[in-house]
C-alpha cells in the first residue's frame, strides 16, 4: 500500500510535542511503505534540515518561514515563493514529493502551491480557524475528525471525509523505569488523567472537586503543564496528586495498563467546547488499555456510553466516579474489558488510514 509516495506532513506542532493524530498518521503511513517527512513549525535563524525520528521511514523536517509577511503578499506571489520553496525541499531530500498533506490551515492553506501533487487536506481541530474555506477548496480530498468540524467544512465544499480519532495501537511500547513504576500505589486505587493539562478546556474546578472528595484515590496527572498555570497554583497543594509531566507518547500504554481507572474531566457549558471536545483524541487510547473511563459527555462517543461512563453534569461525574472507584472488578470485568480494546483495534490509525486510502481510490484521484 504505497498509492501516496513519498509524503510531506505538514504539522502545527513539532515533532516531540504530544503525539496526536498527526504523528500517529506519520507513523503509520511509513509503516504501510511511505517514505513521510513531518514538517514542523517554522523555525526562525535555522537552515532547512531533515533527521531520522525513531520510527522508520519517518523523517523530522525543519525549514525556516517561506518569506517574511507571506500572507500580505499577493496569491500569485505567495504561491510562486511556496512553490518555489517545495522545489528546494525536494532538491535537499534528493526526492520527489507525492503527497502534500496538511493537518493546518495558518500556512501553506492555498495548497495550489503544490501544483499536480496529491493535495490532503485535514482538520482535527475546530479551533483551527485561520483559513479553512482556502485550505478546503484547494485540496483534492477533504478530511474531517467529526461531524462539528465537518459542517464547518461544508460551508466550502461539499465531499467531508469523516475520520475519527483512533487508538495508537502502532507505537513502539517503552517499559517505565523503576523510580516511575513507585509512583503507582500499591494500597490505594490508581486515576489516571492524560494530556496537556494548561489546555482551557480542562474543567479545573471539577477535577479539583475529584481530587479533593477522594482524596484516598492517588490522581496521575501524565502532560505537560506550566508551573504558573491556573492548573498547577489550584492543585498543587493536594498530597494525592502525582505531577508526571510530559511524557513520551510510548510510555502512555504502559501507564493506562498500571491504572485502575482512567478519567476525562472537560468543560461542558460552553457550546464551542461541546464541538471541540466531540470525539477528544485519548478516548481511543484509553479504550486500547481495557481500563474503566470515567468521562464528562462526549457527543462522538454516544453510541458506545456502554464502554465508556459518560456524565451530564459535575454532580453526576462525582456520583459516577464514586461508584466506579467503589465497585472496580464490576468495570474492570474481563468481557468488559476485552469489548474496550476490541473497540480500539477496529478503530486503530491502521484501519483510518486504509480508509483514507479506500476513499482515494474510489474517487479515482490522479495520481493514485
Amino acid at each position: 500500500m504505497n498509492e501516496l509516495g513519498t509524503i510531506l506532513l505538514i504539522s502545527p506542532e513539532p515533532w516531540d510535542a504530544h503525539f496526536v493524530s498527526k504523528h500517529h498518521y506519520a507513523i503509520v503511513a511509513a509503516k504501510y511503505g511511505h517514505r513521510v517527512y513531518f514538517l514542523n513549525p517554522p523555525c526562525l535563524g535555522c537552515r532547512m534540515r531533515i533527521r531520522p525520528t525513531d520510527y522508520e521511514g519517518v523523517w523530522e523536517a525543519d525549514a525556516p518561514p517561506v518569506a517574511k509577511g507571506l500572507r500580505f503578499l499577493p496569491k500569485k506571489v505567495r504561491l510562486f515563493l511556496q512553490r518555489r520553496w517545495l522545489e528546494e525541499f525536494e532538491k535537499y531530500i534528493g526526492e520527489s514529493i507525492s503527497t502534500v498533506w496538511l493537518f493546518e490551515n495558518s500556512r501553506f492553506y492555498d495548497m495550489a502551491f503544490a501544483n499536480s501533487r496529491l493535495k490532503i487536506y485535514h482538520q482535527v481541530d475546530l479551533n483551527q480557524d485561520f483559513h479553512p474555506k482556502e485550505a478546503a477548496s484547494s485540496a483534492d480530498i477533504c478530511i474531517a475528525t467529526n461531524t462539528a468540524i465537518a459542517r464547518r467544512l461544508r460551508d466550502f465544499r461539499k465531499d467531508i471525509l469523516i475520520v475519527p480519532h483512533a487508538a495508537a495501537m502502532h507505537l513502539k511500547s517503552h517499559a517505565l523505569s523503576e523510580e516511575e513504576v513507585k509512583r503507582f500505589s500499591t494500597s490505594s486505587k490508581n486515576a489516571v488523567l492524560v494530556g496537556n493539562l494548561d489546555i482551557p478546556y480542562l474543567d479545573r474546578i471539577l477535577l479539583e472537586k475529584t481530587i479533593r472528595r477522594f482524596d484516598s484515590v492517588r490522581f496521575h496527572l501524565v502532560g505537560g503543564y506550566d508551573p504558573r498555570s491556573e492548573t498547577y497554583e489550584r492543585l498543587k497543594r493536594y498530597p494525592n496528586i502525582v505531577w508526571w509531566g510530559r511524557v513520551r507518547a510510548e510510555k502512555i500504554p504502559e501507564i493506562l495498563r498500571r491504572a485502575d481507572l482512567l478519567t476525562v474531566c472537560y468543560k461542558s457549558a460552553d457550546r464551542h467546547f461541546e464541538a471541540q471536545l466531540a470525539t477528544p483524541h485519548k478516548i481511543p487510547e484509553y479504550l486500547a488499555s481495557g481500563k474503566p473511563v470515567v468521562a464528562t459527555y462526549m457527543e462522538g462517543y454516544r453510541d458506545i456510553e456502554g464502554l465508556i461512563e459518560m456524565t451530564r453534569t459535575p454532580e453526576a461525574f462525582l456520583e459516577r466516579f464514586e461508584t466506579v472507584i467503589n465497585d472496580l472488578p464490576r468495570y474492570q470485568d474481563a468481557p468488559l474489558q476485552a469489548q474496550r480494546i476490541a473497540y480500539a483495534r477496529q478503530n486503530s490509525y491502521e484501519k483510518a488510514f486504509e480508509r483514507i486510502v479506500s476513499y482515494l481510490r474510489d474517487m479515482q484521484i490522479e495520481g493514485m
